[in-house]
């Protein structure tokens, strides 16, 4: 099973992403861990801003799976 080209086919099923915005695909999912984090450091939560971390980094470490995916 491939998630990340279940979870895209889903999306272009409804509309298709430019070349561009396959591109920035992982850097956008990226940022909104970035703001979740920041989020839940301001709200105190520091369970949930490690989480959302752990999650930003592993967008990170699969990029280019990400993109293979698209």
């Amino acid at each position: 099973m491939d998630l990340w080209g279940d979870v895209f086919k889903g999306y272009a099923s409804i509309t298709e992403l430019s070349s561009a915005e396959k591109r920035a695909v992982p850097y956008v999912m990226e940022c909104i861990e970035l703001l979740f984090v920041s989020y839940f450091e301001n709200v105190n939560n520091l369970s949930c801003a490690d989480n959302a971390y752990s999650i930003y980094e592993f967008i990170k470490k699969h990029e280019k799976r990400i993109w293979e995916s698209i």
